[in-house]
């Protein structure tokens, strides 16, 4: 593998902050956040989804217990988002939700778990406002009701954090994140400390600087959020979590990128550092997860209309979206072969632009020894979408389409290798 230039490629995604408002696409380390909090697995045998509705219905028939009512909830729900129903998905999640939320104290992790399912849903549909406010319950069933799971808190303060990255609140996500990196620090969970110092850099680092709360040179605010960023980063790599080798070469590339920009390094002797940290991450053994260090922007086709309320024609907030599911395999060099798609909706132009992207991607290093094993096979669903976003008019705020298309993604490659269907919506999928 040309592990060298592969690397170098994702130290420049780091020093440059691209897709700097996308917090998972920054620093794709899931392998080092927690895996599920209320995930249920996928059966070695897929069910249909007419089972799945049946359970569904025996179970509001039988007024089942919140716990099972969420479940079946949930896989009936995740299997109508696979087939690409996803309205009626979040439809079946909010009616879910209303029966069960009174009974959050007893099924906190249920109930976690529930409220991330509809704010991936509602993403999808670019109700980012709901998506963040079922991110934020999300995060309070846990803090409020079960906060002797630090693990699972951690987890959901940083993604709740990641979702006020994804829509420009700088400041809210780096407040999310400093609570998270706070909370870590007071229960000594240093994977957990090691991922929010990690995404507080990187905001730190590639935020704008609000000019609004600046009282002096602008210049000199952010020179002191690039110090902290250092300083930050610099009290992790002094005692680095064990057991994640792949995490801290990363947080010693991003420090790397720090001291450039901090002019601590010269662009040669960065250069100098990263062959170093280079060669020790070509013998770690391969991760459990790929790790994307280059992908190429997607071309969204729509030029950016700024008047508000006009990203679609009809201006609908029931407007359909634009999305394709895409298999692809990571090969032992790190690119992506056998690239296919199995289904897509909506615009014709799209699986054509999502394929080109995709085809563009590199990764290090494979997860599995073999190109041919299962664990390098990939699936993912890619959407276009314009988001709703509130317009003054007449004296209120009435909810349009955004002028502006915005790229999500969800991965759905299976959990289990027999599985034929997809990955849990709930499971947790904050990466940095």
């Amino acid at each position: 593998m040309h592990h060298h230039a592969l690397i170098i490629a994702f130290a420049a995604t780091l020093c440059t902050g691209a897709n700097a408002q996308d917090a998972g696409a920054d620093l794709q380390t899931a392998d080092e956040t927690t895996k599920s909090i209320a995930a249920t697995d996928i059966a070695e045998t897929p069910r249909s989804l007419e089972d799945l509705k049946a359970d569904f219905a025996a179970c509001l028939a039988r007024e089942c217990a919140p716990a099972d009512d969420i479940e079946a909830s949930l896989a009936y729900a995740e299997d109508l988002f696979v087939t690409g129903d996803i309205r009626a998905a979040r439809a079946i999640l909010a009616k879910t939700i209303e029966r069960n939320e009174t009974a959050a104290a007893e099924n906190p992790e249920p109930m976690s778990g529930l409220y991330r399912a509809s704010a991936r849903l509602a993403e999808q549909l670019g109700d980012l406002d709901a998506a963040r406010q079922d991110l934020t319950r999300m995060r309070d069933v846990l803090r409020d009701h079960d906060a002797a799971n630090i693990e699972g808190r951690l987890t959901t303060e940083i993604e709740l954090a990641d979702g006020m990255r994804k829509v420009a609140d700088w400041m809210a996500a780096e407040d999310g994140y400093r609570h998270a990196l706070q909370l870590a620090l007071e229960n000594q969970h240093t994977r957990m400390q090691a991922l929010a110092t990690m995404r507080l850099a990187d905001t730190l680092m590639h935020a704008p600087v609000d000019l609004s709360i600046v009282d002096a040179d602008p210049y000199k605010a952010r020179r002191a959020r690039i110090a902290e960023a250092r300083e930050i980063l610099g009290s992790l790599l002094a005692s680095p979590p064990l057991n994640a080798d792949h995490l801290v070469t990363k947080a010693r590339l991003m420090a790397i990128c720090v001291d450039r920009e901090a002019v601590i390094l010269t662009s040669a002797a960065a250069e100098a550092a990263l062959d170093d940290v280079v060669a020790e991450m070509a013998a770690l053994p391969p991760s459990p997860t790929p790790t994307l260090v280059h992908q190429p922007g997607i071309v969204t086709g729509v030029e950016p209309n700024f008047t508000q309320g006009v990203g679609r024609p009809d201006d609908k907030i029931g407007g359909e979206e634009d999305w394709v599911d895409v298999r692809y395999r990571i090969d032992m060099d790190g690119r992506v072969t056998d690239v296919e798609t199995l289904q897509s909706s909506g615009a014709a132009d799209w699986p054509g632009r999502v394929l080109t992207a995709i085809r563009g991607r590199r990764y290090v290093p494979p997860i599995e020894p073999d190109q041919f094993s299962p664990g390098n096979v990939r699936l993912e669903r890619i959407t276009r979408v314009f988001d709703i976003e509130p317009v003054p008019r007449h004296g209120t705020n009435v909810r349009v389409r955004s002028g502006r298309a915005s790229v999500r993604s969800v991965d759905l490659t299976p959990k289990n290798e027999d599985a034929d269907d997809k990955q849990s919506l709930v499971v947790a999928q904050s990466s940095q």
